[in-house]
């Protein structure tokens, strides 16, 4: 996958977060990632940087960003589980451009419970992706942030179990979570027959001059704060994740 920037967060089960943001240094160079199932290679976080250059920039930047200790109101340890809740607003967006936002749980942690729901209608729910990782033991969160009034807001809610034991067989799925991290927004939306119309049509590659064009997806860049890396050069910048209220 082609993207512009990525969104990067990795909690740890004693409530630490890391946060960090890279993006493409122009308009011209995209950011090359996989998922974390795509390859079985050594990785460290959610992606796989195909660009040498590039995973090299995000090894170093992600290792220089800090973690910091959430409050009581954002991550809680029940008597058996856990519950996080997060929340970014002011993702900017584009037409035809997206950010990307990822979440690594806890080592061997299990989700039973996820919420993503746009903070302007708590009734709107939106379509995520949840990876198993089983190279690093997590499970990941993938969320397409894409809106047409120029920001993307949500508020996150998992609760979750850490179980060593059951981890390899464990999944998880709800009406608004696919494992699937390319799965389109449209789908489960429209009837079957209209999906499979929308989907012929988006796969449909487009000659021009005799060469085919086929869709790609950009990511553009969020205006936050996070961690920050320019892909396209080594120097990373090092920046703290804000955690904002989610009850004003």
């Amino acid at each position: 996958m082609l993207v512009h920037s990525l969104i990067i967060e990795q909690l740890q089960s004693d409530g630490t977060l890391k946060t960090f943001r890279m993006r493409s240094g122009n308009s011209d160079t995209e950011i090359v990632v996989a998922f974390a199932d795509e390859y079985e290679e050594p990785r460290e976080g959610p992606f796989y940087f195909l660009d040498k250059q590039q995973a090299q920039s995000f090894a170093r930047g992600f290792a220089e960003c800090e973690s910091r200790r959430l409050g009581k109101k954002y991550f809680r340890c029940l008597e058996d589980s856990y519950q996080i809740n997060l929340s970014w607003y002011g993702i900017s967006t584009e037409w035809n451009k997206l950010s990307l936002y990822s979440l690594s749980l806890p080592e061997y942690a299990i989700p039973n419970c996820l919420h993503i729901v746009d903070p302007h209608n708590r009734a709107h729910e939106f379509k995520r992706s949840l990876v198993r990782d089983d190279l690093n033991n997590r499970f990941i969160i993938y969320l397409q942030c894409r809106s047409r009034h120029g920001q993307f807001n949500f508020d996150l809610n998992c609760k979750f179990t850490i179980d060593t034991s059951n981890f390899s067989l464990a999944q998880y799925g709800d009406h608004f979570t696919s494992n699937d991290p390319y799965r389109q927004d449209y789908l489960g939306l429209l009837p079957l027959e209209e999906e499979v119309k929308v989907q012929e049509f988006l796969q449909k590659p487009i000659s021009a001059n005799n060469v085919s064009y086929s869709t790609v997806y950009n990511i553009h860049h969020s205006q936050f704060a996070g961690g920050i890396v320019d892909a396209n050069t080594i120097h990373a910048k090092q920046i703290g994740g804000d955690i904002h209220n989610t009850d004003t």
